[in-house]
C-alpha cells in the first residue's frame, strides 16, 4: 500500500476530513489501495505513519483556514462531525453546520467541484421516507431538550439542509451525501497504533458490539438496521467517480445493509464460531427484539445505478459481526499488553 507521489495525476488527490475517525480511517485505506494520494485532517497529534499519507492538524473545522491544505486537491470527502456527547449543544450545531459549510465554501473557492459528505440516517424521518428532500422534523428547541441524541439529530439534519442549499446555489458543484444507518465492522488496521491507549469513544458504534462481550453489559441501539463500515467506506470512494448531479439530480442517499438479522442470532453465531469467548457473551435470551427496519424505503437500486455500490455486494452480517469481535479482542489485547486495565464500558456509545 504505497502512497501516490507528489507528482501524481491531479485526478487522484483527495482530502479526507477527520481521517482518524472510525469510517474515515477505512476510507483513507481504501483510497490508498486504489492509488489515490490522500491528505487528511485531524485534531491534535495522532500516531500516523507519515509515509502513508499527509496529515494536517485542524483544531476547529468550523473556522479553519484550508487554503494550504486544499492546494492541488481534486476531491473532498468530508466526514468530520461532532461525536454525540463530546460537545455541548451549541458547539455541536456550530461544528456540524458551519464546519460543513466552511469545507464546502473553501473547497469551491479552491476550484474543487466534487465533494462527498458523510451524514447519518438520523437526518431523515424515523423509518423514512429517505428521499433527497426528506428531513427529520426536529426543531432546535426539541433538539436542545433531547440530550445527546437530540443534538446529534439536529446537527446532521441542519447540516444536510445547509449543504443542499449551498449545492443548489452552485450548480457546477457535484455533492454526494451518504447517510449510513448504524455502522459496525472491524476497526481499521493500525487503529491500536493511532489510539495506543484505551479510548472507548474512538471505537464509535462498535461499542454496541463490544458490549456483547460482557455478560453484565449488553447495550443495544433502538433499531436493527446497520451497514458494514467497509461498505460505507466503499460507497464514499465510489462516489468520487459517481454520475454527476447535472445528470441525475441532487444526490443524498441512505445507506443500509440488505441482510436481515436479530441480536439473538448474532450472539448465538458468536458463541458457535468463537467458543473461547462464550463465557463472556451477553445472554442471547435477554437480547431485545428490535423493531424491524422499513427496507422498502431504502433505495439501494438507485445507489447502485448512480454511485456503483451493487446491491449484491454488501458484507453479510455474519462477517461483519465476527470480524468486528475479532478486531475488538485484538485491540483489547494490545492495550492490555501495555499494562492498561481494559474493561467493556457499561455505558452505551450513544445516550438516548
Amino acid at each position: 500500500m504505497s502512497p501516490v507521489s507528489e507528482s501524481s495525476n491531479h485526478d487522484k488527490r483527495v482530502l479526507v476530513t477527520a481521517g482518524s475517525g472510525f469510517i474515515a480511517h477505512h476510507i483513507v485505506l481504501q483510497l490508498l489501495e486504489q492509488g489515490y494520494f490522500v491528505r487528511a485532517t485531524a485534531r491534535g497529534t495522532k500516531k500516523y505513519d507519515p509515509s502513508s499519507f499527509e496529515v494536517s492538524d485542524v483544531p476547529d473545522i468550523a473556522c479553519a483556514d484550508f487554503s494550504e491544505i486544499l492546494k492541488d486537491i481534486r476531491y473532498i470527502i468530508h466526514t468530520a462531525a461532532p461525536v454525540p456527547g463530546r460537545a455541548d449543544f451549541e458547539t455541536a450545531l456550530r461544528t456540524g453546520v458551519q464546519g460543513s459549510l466552511n469545507v464546502l465554501v473553501q473547497g469551491y473557492k479552491a476550484g474543487i467541484r466534487k465533494v462527498v459528505v458523510t451524514t447519518s440516517m438520523a437526518a431523515f424521518p424515523f423509518n423514512g421516507p429517505f428521499g433527497v428532500n426528506d428531513f427529520h422534523p426536529i426543531t432546535k428547541e426539541e433538539a436542545a431538550a433531547g440530550g445527546e441524541w437530540g443534538a446529534y439529530v439536529a446537527e446532521k439534519t441542519f447540516a444536510d439542509k445547509a449543504i443542499l442549499e449551498f449545492k443548489r446555489a452552485h450548480p457546477d458543484l457535484d455533492v454526494t451525501t451518504l447517510a449510513p444507518n448504524w455502522v459496525y465492522g472491524p476497526l481499521a488496521p493500525g487503529f491500536e497504533h493511532i489510539i495506543p491507549e484505551p479510548n472507548y469513544s474512538a471505537i464509535s458504534t462498535d461499542g454496541y458490539i463490544y458490549g456483547l462481550l460482557d455478560k453484565n453489559v449488553g447495550n443495544f441501539p433502538p433499531t436493527a438496521g446497520y451497514v458494514d463500515v467497509r461498505d460505507t467506506a466503499r460507497a464514499h470512494v465510489l462516489a468520487l467517480t459517481s454520475r454527476p448531479s447535472s445528470e441525475v439530480g441532487d444526490k443524498r442517499y441512505s445507506l443500509c445493509s440488505p441482510h436481515p438479522w436479530v441480536w439473538k442470532d448474532v450472539l448465538a453465531y458468536l458463541a458457535k464460531e468463537r467458543p473461547e469467548l462464550e463465557h463472556r457473551l451477553f445472554d442471547a435470551d435477554k437480547a431485545p427484539d428490535l423493531p424491524p427496519f422499513l427496507e422498502s424505503e431504502v433505495f439501494r437500486d438507485v445507489l447502485e445505478e448512480v454511485v456503483g455500490l451493487k446491491v449484491d455486494s454488501y458484507v453479510p452480517w455474519q462477517s461483519t459481526m465476527l470480524d468486528t469481535v475479532d478486531r475488538l479482542v485484538e485491540v483489547e489485547n494490545a492495550w492490555k499488553a501495555k499494562g492498561y486495565d481494559v474493561r467493556v464500558p457499561s455505558a452505551p456509545p450513544v445516550q438516548f
